[in-house]
C-alpha cells in the first residue's frame, strides 16, 4: 500500500464579472474532484477554506 499526500492546493482566478469568476473556480474544483476521484486520493473537506468572492476596490 501506499499512501499519498497533498498539503495544499489554491483555486484562484480574477475576472473583472463575478459570474465568470465563480463559473471559472466551479469549473476548477470540479476538474480537481474528478482528478482526485479518479486517482483514488480522498479530499479532506474538513479541512477545505472557501474564503469568498471579493470585488476590485
Amino acid at each position: 500500500q501506499a499512501f499519498l499526500f497533498a498539503d495544499y492546493l489554491v483555486l484562484w482566478s480574477a475576472d473583472g464579472d463575478i459570474r465568470t469568476t465563480q463559473e471559472s473556480q466551479n469549473t476548477a474544483l470540479d476538474a480537481f474532484l474528478t482528478w482526485s476521484n479518479n486517482n483514488e486520493m480522498t479530499v479532506n473537506t474538513s479541512k477545505m477554506v472557501f474564503p469568498g468572492l471579493y470585488p476590485e476596490h
